[in-house]
């Protein structure tokens, strides 16, 4: 459950970083 939970985590923060981007490209 703990493995899910980080794996979650991560795709989390790759999609801010990406939202983050795409502010930024705007």
């Amino acid at each position: 459950m703990r493995k899910l939970h980080k794996k979650y985590a991560k795709k989390k923060e790759k999609n801010e970083e990406e939202g983050i981007k795409n502010l930024v490209l705007r």
